[in-house]
């Protein structure tokens, strides 16, 4: 399985960032820690081709148990 992480670093000049992830635990940890960071429109594309967005991370891990 693939999971794709896209975040929009908000900054001129910079496209979006792009991150695959075999699990979607770690897509998730990827995604907060952009967040973290201070970047916008952070989404997670899941195996099934359906875009999830910050309000849906929590029950997209816990589709994994």
């Amino acid at each position: 399985m693939k999971f794709v992480v896209r975040a929009d670093p908000g900054k001129a000049g910079e496209g979006i960032l792009v991150i695959d992830k075999v699990t979607r635990f770690a897509a998730v940890e990827t995604a907060l820690g952009l967040i973290e960071q201070g970047m916008t429109g952070v989404v997670i594309e899941g195996d099934d081709g359906r875009v999830h967005g910050r309000s849906e991370f929590g029950a997209f891990v816990k589709d994994d148990f």
